[in-house]
């Protein structure tokens, strides 16, 4: 099978919809699915193979080179700083530091770029896509981050059409990917694109706000706007703010949206090593170094290319900078943690070769989760799902080994129970 339906086949479509903008005969739409948005082919394809060349599915043919993957998450890196918007509009009204919208807004005004492609909606009922924006568009409802799929199916029609358009791109790093593959691909210029990659951790489904509309205090009432994180609710990292048509609003604590992540994340996250979005000009994230802090919020950036740092020079006045150390930035985004995803890849290749059964059975969990989100009732299904992790992580078995035989010890949150089996001397005692 020589297009995109291989991919969707596997679970590893990451629902850009760049396959459709680059697809020569016009024959891929996208449809949803549930909670998802599938490419669907029509019986005109030629099976020229574009989509599938232009899908970052083609990422994972590197992983078989990978000698470390804390150097490959980590990429190309000229500098690493924390920045923070002197506009203190634009920093209140960001997720973190500001650091995108000033910089595109600079950019655009300074005439060194046509245009950007951004997303500028807080309603959830179709699928995000981006859009148009120049120097003279509004920029306050293109902040805060969103965490679910997006379509930039209109990204690179325009591309397509404006060759020589100056654009700015701001995407996750797979996108980032496969609009570089569709650069290649259509022969387009590169030096006209300046890709501002964001750090991802993992993209959701659009069932993740079908989750929070069943929340108790959201009352069945219709939703207006929703936050994954807003400063409104909270200093940074900010909580979760849902307004609704009738002028009222709810506060949810930021946990709230961390423990249900993992059971609307896209299958493909699960493989991904590109945390850092290496392939970008400019990599941007929440700065999470303890010593630069600040309850306003700021970023961390990386400057990856000469085409970042001649970009980020010219808009250097409007932020404040403190240059910090790759290490430091590196342990604060946790990257150790995201290399076990190389294992994973390895499973769903059936390569279990060595591979310790924990982590084997670390991914079974993980697709059941994600199995889990599937449910009708997916709210009361996942937080029952919720509950019973909670008790195992409540209840914890140890063996240890004491002079040549086991000893089992059980702990629980509420009532510690150790007991030990030495020779025929049997003991319990409770806390």
């Amino acid at each position: 099978m020589n297009n995109i339906n291989t991919v969707k086949d596997q679970n590893l479509c990451i629902q850009c919809g760049i396959c459709a903008a680059a697809c020569p005969k016009k024959c891929i739409e996208i449809k949803r699915n549930g909670y998802n948005f599938f490419p669907y082919i029509s019986d005109s394809c030629i099976n020229c193979g574009i989509c599938l060349q232009t899908c970052p599915i083609n990422n994972f043919s590197e992983y078989n080179k990978i000698k470390s993957p804390e150097k490959y998450i980590t990429g190309n890196i000229l500098e690493t700083y924390t920045v923070q918007a002197k506009n203190s509009d634009i920093l209140a009204n960001s997720t973190s530091g500001g650091f995108i919208t000033q910089m595109i807004k600079g950019l655009l005004s300074d005439k060194l770029y046509d245009c950007a492609f951004l997303i500028d909606d807080y309603k959830y009922e179709q699928q995000l896509s981006t859009k148009i924006f120049t120097s003279a568009s509004p920029f306050n409802n293109t902040q805060k981050s969103r965490y679910l799929t997006v379509s930039h199916t209109k990204t690179c029609e325009y591309m397509l059409h404006n060759p020589n358009k100056k654009i700015i791109i701001v995407a996750t790093g797979c996108v980032i990917s496969a609009i570089l593959n569709f650069i290649r691909i259509k022969k387009l210029p590169r030096e006209n694109y300046l890709l501002l990659g964001l750090f991802c951790d993992k993209t959701m489904n659009y069932g993740v706000v079908e989750y929070f509309k069943k929340h108790p205090k959201c009352k069945n009432k219709q939703i207006n706007k929703f936050f994954f994180r807003d400063k409104k609710a909270g200093n940074w990292p900010g909580n979760i703010r849902i307004e609704f048509e009738d002028s009222s609003y709810i506060n949810l604590p930021n946990t709230e949206r961390m423990e249900v992540k993992d059971y609307f994340e896209l299958e493909r996250c699960l493989y991904c090593l590109d945390k850092l979005n290496h392939h970008a000009d400019i990599s941007i994230g929440d700065n999470y170094i303890n010593k630069s802090r600040d309850i306003k919020g700021a970023n961390s950036i990386i400057i990856r290319t000469n085409k970042g740092k001649e970009a980020f020079n010219t808009q250097k006045d409007s932020f404040i900078i403190k240059k910090e150390h790759l290490k430091d930035l590196l342990v604060s985004q946790n990257i150790k943690k995201k290399c076990v995803n190389l294992t994973f890849w390895n499973i769903k290749q059936n390569n279990l070769t060595s591979i310790p059964s924990n982590i084997i059975q670390k991914y079974k969990e993980a697709l059941n989760k994600i199995e889990i989100s599937k449910s009708d009732n997916l709210y009361s299904r996942i937080q029952e799902d919720i509950q019973i992790q909670k008790n195992k992580k409540n209840k914890v078995i140890k063996k240890i080994k004491f002079l040549g035989l086991t000893v089992f010890s059980i702990t629980e949150k509420n009532d510690a129970l150790k007991y030990s089996i030495l020779g025929v001397i049997k003991f319990r005692t409770k806390k």
